[in-house]
């Protein structure tokens, strides 16, 4: 992913890389990230198993995950198991930044619809029933007249 790095740069994005699925997760859980571009085909931790330790952090479980791999049969494996999206290697420039412009679009998008779908949610929600009150009345005279020890 050198390329897409270069390409993510040169468009003024901070780009943090790494080989590595285990540092792929210390990078995530210790920057504010945007967007993971997740390589299959990793060495020692691949990007499947990395993907399932992101998608199992708290932090990290809603975070846009796109896979990248040659392999162009791995697409539907990748959306099938939650991936945001998918781009094929090689990639050139122009497609590469629609396709994450795209991917986010979307992503933004149904993040969005399910803030409004939980808050239309909220609000439709019947107010609860008004628990039943209870008065006691006083037993007690209030007018110190009628009390015993105000007859002395």
């Amino acid at each position: 992913l050198t390329v897409a790095s270069h390409i993510l740069t040169f468009c003024d994005a901070t780009v943090h890389m790494t080989r590595f699925g285990e540092e792929a997760i210390d990078i995530i859980n210790n920057n504010d990230i945007t967007v993971v571009l997740l390589d299959l085909a990793m060495p020692h931790v691949d990007g499947w198993a990395t993907f399932t330790r992101i998608r199992s952090n708290p932090k990290s479980a809603t975070l846009p995950v796109i896979a990248v791999s040659a392999q162009i049969n791995d697409k539907d494996k990748a959306l099938e198991t939650g991936f945001t999206g998918f781009i094929p290697k090689p990639f050139s420039m122009q497609p590469f930044l629609d396709a994450i412009y795209d991917y986010l679009a979307a992503y933004e998008k149904a993040a969005n619809q399910k803030t409004a779908e939980e808050s239309k949610a909220v609000s439709d929600q019947k107010p609860e029933e008004p628990q039943e009150a209870v008065t006691v009345e006083s037993t007690t005279p209030t007018d110190k007249e009628d009390t015993p020890e105000s007859a002395s």
